[in-house]
């Protein structure tokens, strides 16, 4: 549990609690402070985001902004509600795709999409107005840190059940004797 201190997380789990129990309810409690930093981020991430293009009116950008909150709260609930060995996608991943709600709404307004670089086009040829998010700043301060403390929570229960792996399948027999 050093890993949970050094990242300054309290997720009110004993410390003494030892093993995959005090790690699934740290993760647990992780996923919990990145879903609350994600929807109080993501409303206003929309509406700046609508706003760099003068999108009018404000009361429309407000109905965007929530319905992406909304699609992207129900896509991280059904993450976190899968056993992180079987996750198929990543909390940043949803983030991500979170850009084709300002998308939709700036081409339904008849906004012209912005000229992009080559590999911006190749990477992300859905988003013509180069707002999908990039990293987990993108969405403000509160998000990044609670991303960085998942990813670092995640990446330590892969290498706990790795060495679990290995440790039970024992040594290596030589079968050549």
């Amino acid at each position: 549990m050093i890993w949970a201190r050094q990242w300054g997380v309290n997720p009110e789990v004993d410390s003494e609690i030892a093993g995959d129990a005090g790690d699934e309810a740290l993760m647990v409690a992780i996923q919990a402070e990145l879903a609350a930093a994600v929807d109080e981020a993501i409303e206003p991430w929309v509406l700046s985001t609508l706003a760099r293009f003068a999108f009018d009116p404000m009361s429309d950008a407000i109905t965007v902004a929530r319905a992406c909150r909304d699609d992207v709260g129900d896509q991280l609930r059904r993450l976190f509600a899968t056993p992180v060995a079987q996750q198929a996608t990543t909390p940043l991943a949803i983030l991500r795709s979170a850009g084709r709600f300002p998308t939709a709404a700036l081409a339904a307004a008849g906004i012209p999409p912005v000229p992009r670089d080559p590999f911006e086009l190749r990477q992300q040829p859905e988003d013509i107005y180069g707002v999908a998010a990039a990293t987990w700043a993108d969405f403000g301060p509160g998000v990044a840190e609670a991303g960085l403390r998942w990813g670092a929570a995640k990446a330590h229960l892969h290498l706990r059940a790795r060495a679990r792996l290995e440790r039970d399948a024992g040594p290596e027999r030589d079968s050549s004797q």
